[in-house]
């Protein structure tokens, strides 16, 4: 099975949008790919100074085009979810000190890969947070849920974020490093045989070069 890595961020909309349309498409795919998940922390808290001299409309037209790409896909969404992953001032782009989300929400993916279930975990995750069905989404049992629906325990997750947080906290920044080495700084990227492919609107070309180049051969 040919693999590729996918660098997403579990507040960007569209790594929820790519996240989505993987789900859909890849499930019978010629050629047979694995998707191998590469979190990262978004850049809200990893460059916080980007936000320093951008002009908030930028965050408009960000909402406009997520909505209207998950609309033409088909898949339901709401920008932002209640709460956002990031604490943040969408009027002025102020991110807060205090970020109790996204820390969790990041390992929680990381550990989940290395339990062998992240593209399913990071599916029903993303779900769960963008989809607008639920609110208060860290509330509950909703992500208790969520790691039961695809075969984890919730608590030994917990555990293990727990006493191993520095140690997903470095897998982060190995990813960091790895996708700039490709260029790109901006989730959701693929990256198939050392080419990106940025943003959701290149899951179907991505795709494409895979069966180019190997769909022929029945792999």
């Amino acid at each position: 099975m040919l693999s590729a890595d996918l660098y997403f961020s579990i507040r960007s909309p569209f790594s929820y949008i790519a996240l989505q349309q993987l789900e859909r498409l890849l499930p019978g795919h010629n050629p047979a790919i694995a998707m191998q998940l590469k979190p990262l922390m978004p850049i809200a808290v990893r460059k916080t100074e980007v936000f320093h001299s951008m002009d908030p409309l930028v965050f408009r037209y960000l909402e406009l085009d997520a909505r209207r790409t998950a609309e033409m896909e088909n898949i339901d969404i709401r920008v932002w979810p209640v709460p956002d992953p990031i604490v943040q001032d969408l009027d002025t782009l102020a991110i807060s000190t205090e970020q109790p989300y996204i820390w969790r929400l990041t390992r929680l993916l990381q550990c989940a890969i290395e339990l062998n279930k992240g593209f399913e975990f990071a599916v029903a995750l993303s779900r769960l947070i963008w989809d607008g069905k639920v609110d208060n989404w860290h509330t509950g049992k909703y992500i208790e849920n969520v790691t039961s629906s695809v075969g984890l325990s919730f608590h030994e997750m917990e555990t293990m974020i727990e006493n191993k947080a520095e140690h997903y906290d470095a897998e982060f920044l190995a990813n960091h490093e790895a996708l700039a080495e490709f260029g790109q700084w901006i989730p959701p990227t693929i990256v198939f045989e050392g080419e990106p492919f940025c943003d959701q609107d290149r899951v179907t070309i991505f795709l494409w070069r895979a069966r180019q180049k190997y769909g022929s051969k029945g792999a």
